[in-house]
C-alpha cells in the first residue's frame, strides 16, 4: 500500500503570482502565525497530556482512503 499526501493552501494558487506578494505575507505572517499557535498549541498540550496518563486510551484509528488525489 503507497501512502498518498494531500496538501491545501490558505490561499488560492494564483495569490502567489501577485505582484507584491512577498511583500503582503510579510504582513499578514505574523498575524495567521499567531492565531496558528493560539488555537493549536492548546489543543496539542492536552493531546499529549492524554497520552502520558494512564487512564487514556487509544481510540480507533481511520480507515485507509482508497482514492487519493495525485
Amino acid at each position: 500500500m503507497k501512502t498518498h499526501r494531500y496538501m491545501g493552501t490558505l490561499f488560492a494558487h494564483s495569490t502567489f503570482d501577485r505582484p507584491n506578494y512577498e511583500k503582503n505575507y510579510a504582513l499578514y505572517q505574523e498575524f495567521i502565525l499567531r492565531a496558528i499557535i493560539d488555537e493549536d498549541g492548546p489543543m496539542a498540550v492536552k493531546q499529549q497530556q492524554v497520552f502520558s496518563s494512564p487512564f487514556g486510551q487509544p481510540g480507533p484509528m481511520p480507515r485507509p482512503r482508497r482514492q487519493c488525489i495525485t
